[in-house]
């Protein structure tokens, strides 16, 4: 397992990156802006790094996005994450969340995993998965 402080900055530099994989290593903290701001990216994996915090607002290029096994408390998913129209994959099992699922609206996504530790309230489950 490696450890780091903080994200090597001139890996975030890669602007034409599209995808990373920084899973199971110790940088802590919130999920850092930069990361958020590579903009060819597709496909992040930031699954057992000790983040906290929200869950941060992803750009809208996305197809894969692991978030698991960390420590995101959030009173609720952005919905804009849920509406990326090319998102896939969305893994936030493992986390400290809580609230009710918001809106799928347009969320394409074939593979949403919550699972685990989290508190979601599941009474709107009729309403993206039908009666």
């Amino acid at each position: 397992r490696m450890r780091v402080s903080d994200p090597n900055s001139s890996l975030l530099e890669l602007h034409h990156l599209q995808s990373l994989d920084l899973s199971s290593n110790f940088i802590s903290g919130t999920i850092p802006i930069e990361i958020v701001e590579l903009t060819d990216l597709t496909k992040i994996w930031l699954s057992d790094c000790n983040f906290t915090g929200p869950i941060s607002d992803f750009l809208s290029n996305l197809t894969f996005l692991n978030l698991s096994e960390n420590d995101l408390r959030s009173r609720e998913i952005p919905s804009s994450l849920l509406n990326h129209l090319t998102l896939q994959h969305l893994d936030l099992g493992w986390n400290k969340l809580y609230g009710s699922l918001p809106d799928f609206g347009k969320a394409t996504a074939t593979s949403i995993l919550v699972k685990a530790d989290i508190n979601l309230q599941i009474s709107v489950v009729d309403n993206y998965f039908g009666k």
